[in-house]
């Protein structure tokens, strides 16, 4: 069984803005949010303190801020990254996305 949950993006249009999700993890690490980073096997990067937004970090809530997103067409795994107070790294999410 995994250890992490699957959330796949849905189409996305390169050059066009992508609307904003929230995500909230119930099961996660001792200590507050600290950090959150989208990662694709394309080498893209998302993080905390631009790209996303850390809501509320004793409850461990972000979001994926609403944003132009110019990546290359073509499909991409990728892989939400948290960190804890504590220093616990986990990524909880694993996905696609698909820029068309």
């Amino acid at each position: 069984m995994a250890d992490y949950g699957t959330y796949n993006f849905p189409d996305h249009l390169s050059g066009a803005t992508m609307n904003e999700r929230t995500f909230t993890f119930t099961s996660h690490p001792s200590g507050n949010l600290s950090k959150v980073e989208l990662k694709t096997s394309r080498g893209e990067t998302l993080k905390s303190g631009s790209a996303i937004t850390i809501t509320d970090a004793v409850n461990w809530v972000f979001k994926i801020n609403a944003q132009v997103i110019n990546w290359g067409k073509g499909n991409r795994t990728h892989g939400i990254t948290t960190t804890s107070s504590n220093g616990v790294v986990k990524t909880f999410i694993r996905g696609t996305m698909n820029i068309i």
